[in-house]
């Protein structure tokens, strides 16, 4: 909204230590911004997801506000949750045309293997190389203990944020989509999501 008011969002930040993870996913202190989109401001804001929101640099908090209002407005404008500058996405190639850590393996940057854990109930995705914690960063022992256990994210068939399917890696498949491949091929369409991924790839 055009009168919303970053100031509000600013002082709340200040008397939490809640993770900004949490934070951009608390309508009591932001609200529009969904688990996909936390995924992505996050990395265009180079922050790590269990950042204390009281620790974060007002300069920060800046580019986090930038990048929120304009992809929730691209969002709204397109229809369609599209994360990635279209100069960056020419440079990056498929997958990373629309998302940038968001249902994928791989950072497009970097290459480092995309982590997720645990937040509040709902996934939460990290490069840990372009999104490290800040130096001298002191977690809590639960919030530790959830970081201590992220696996490398595994891609999924995502119905919230559809990909290209002319760009579609075969895990991001519908089972359908798998066995019409497969067919095409020649090969046996036949056994559990799992054994058609692997024949596919």
């Amino acid at each position: 909204r055009e009168d919303a008011d970053k100031e509000r969002l600013w002082l709340k930040m200040q008397s939490t230590s809640k993770a900004i993870g949490q934070v951009l996913m608390d309508q009591s202190f932001v609200a529009g911004i969904g688990n996909i989109y936390r995924a992505e401001i996050l990395f265009k804001s180079s922050l790590h997801p269990e950042q204390p929101a009281c620790t974060i640099p007002r300069t920060t908090f800046e580019t986090l506000w930038m990048h929120s209002v304009l992809l929730l407005q691209r969002g709204f404008t397109t229809g369609s949750i599209l994360t990635v500058d279209p100069v960056e996405a020419a440079l990056l190639g498929p997958p990373w045309t629309r998302r940038y850590v968001y249902n994928h393996k791989h950072c497009g940057r970097c290459g480092s293997a995309i982590q997720n854990w645990t937040m509040a109930g709902r996934t939460v995705y990290c490069c840990p190389t372009c999104q490290p914690l800040s130096a001298g960063t002191e977690l809590a022992a639960s919030r530790k203990q959830a970081v201590a256990v992220a696996r490398e994210a595994k891609e999924f068939v995502s119905h919230c944020a559809r990909e290209d399917s002319a760009t579609l890696t075969p895990a991001k498949m519908t089972v359908a989509w798998l066995r019409s491949k497969l067919g095409a091929l020649g090969e046996s369409t036949t056994g559990k999501k799992d054994e058609l991924v692997s024949r596919l790839s």
